[in-house]
């Protein structure tokens, strides 16, 4: 039950973002839109941010089960895919500037799964600070390559940007998300 009040304020969103900033947007908008109450608005989510960063997170995490027997450069194609599927939605939630929480959320999100995987690849429990660097280093450079990449008008396709970020990262994480 809780997931489908969920997808239905999350649908609501992205129905209102089509046509409509997301700065704009007041959770009474979403509500009113999906016929919810706000209490059940704010039983689910803190506020409107928390709503984008729970869609990208159910994307993704979806991608990632689904493939979760690939390799990570398939992975990436899969989530760029999706993203590229619904750009006008990711387009503005990436425009809002008093506070990026989209941006943000994909590289903690990316430090979490990269930190996962490096510790899983390794068999050990605490990363040391350099590798602890190049995930964080990493995350946020292809949080914000993904950005640009998504609001330009770049031929470059969601294979050839997963390749070559795949390509371009630390050779030690690379081997990690092969394992």
């Amino acid at each position: 039950m809780g997931d489908y009040t969920k997808w239905r304020f999350a649908n609501a969103l992205i129905d209102i973002m089509l046509h409509k900033p997301f700065e704009k947007i007041t959770v009474k908008d979403i509500c009113d839109h999906c016929h919810e109450r706000r209490q059940g608005f704010y039983y689910h989510f803190r506020d409107k941010y928390d709503l984008v960063t729970w869609i990208y997170y159910q994307d993704a995490s979806q991608i990632i089960e689904t493939h979760k027997d690939e390799s990570w450069d398939v992975v990436l194609e899969k989530i760029f895919e999706n993203m590229l599927k619904h750009k006008s939605f990711y387009r503005n939630a990436f425009e809002e500037n008093s506070q990026n929480v989209l941006i943000d959320y994909l590289v903690e999100h990316d430090i979490l799964i990269y930190e996962k995987k490096f510790k899983e690849s390794m068999q050990i429990k605490k990363l040391d600070a350099s590798l602890t660097f190049a995930i964080k280093y990493h995350a946020y450079a292809c949080a914000n390559i993904f950005k640009n990449w998504l609001n330009s008008e770049s031929n470059t396709s969601p294979k050839e940007l997963a390749t070559m970020m795949f390509l371009n990262m630390l050779t030690q994480l690379r081997e990690a998300t092969l394992k």
